[in-house]
């Protein structure tokens, strides 16, 4: 099953992040993430200054890459020379980034990514603090462990020493104690949350957890 939130790596060495969970049969409605370094040249547009490394490989992420601009774009470049993930919804009337099931050679589900972390004998830093602070919110909102799994850059295993700590929470519910967590957590002093705009007031599922700059929940 793919689920929002969930990366997909094809053989052609682009990185997609899954978009809702209903999709059409054999393929799975996407956003196009990270492209190999290699092929920048046919994907135009601003990259942010980050390289990500994964097998050997250097990969690349636009800034605006999960915007509906960028999504835009990237359906364009797709459609020219990766035709094969361009589906023709019948339904909305209108063509969207699918990924064939057959181009996928991993699938790493949020709980996949917290096991890829957790099974390492030798942690880096912020491998570390990831896992401690889903411990640390599934216990303050009495969660059963692996509710809370890990996404993102982190969970590819190509983060870097500043990457954000991206979480994914299973469940409306289980999302909505998970923020009451992390508000508790902030009134303890172990996490400051951000309300920078209107949206992330609102939200509240961003924020610094121990030391400013180096992680975020999301």
């Amino acid at each position: 099953m793919y689920r929002d939130g969930d990366i997909l790596l094809t053989r052609d060495k682009l990185i997609f992040t899954v978009l809702g969970y209903t999709h059409p049969p054999s393929r799975v409605i996407a956003a196009l993430k990270y492209i190999p370094e290699e092929l920048k040249h046919l994907f135009p547009g601003e990259y942010e200054g980050v390289r990500w490394r994964l097998a050997g490989t250097t990969m690349l992420r636009q800034v605006d890459a999960l915007t509906p601009r960028g999504y835009l774009r990237s359906l364009s470049v797709l459609r020219e020379h990766f035709p094969a993930y361009v589906y023709c919804c019948p339904y909305l009337g209108k063509e969207l980034i699918a990924v064939p099931t057959s181009r996928i050679e991993r699938h790493i589900t949020p709980q996949e990514g917290r096991l890829a972390v957790e099974e390492k004998p030798r942690r880096d830093p912020l491998e570390q603090k990831a896992l401690e602070l889903m411990q640390e919110l599934e216990r303050e909102a009495k969660l059963p462990e692996y509710t809370i799994g890990l996404r993102g850059s982190i969970a590819l295993q190509m983060h870097t020493s500043s990457s954000d700590i991206d979480l994914a929470v299973e469940g409306a519910e289980n999302y909505t104690r998970v923020i009451e967590a992390a508000l508790s957590l902030e009134a303890k002093g172990r996490l400051e949350i951000t309300r920078v705009d209107w949206i992330s007031k609102r939200r509240l599922n961003r924020g610094v957890y121990r030391e400013p700059g180096l992680s975020s929940t999301q």
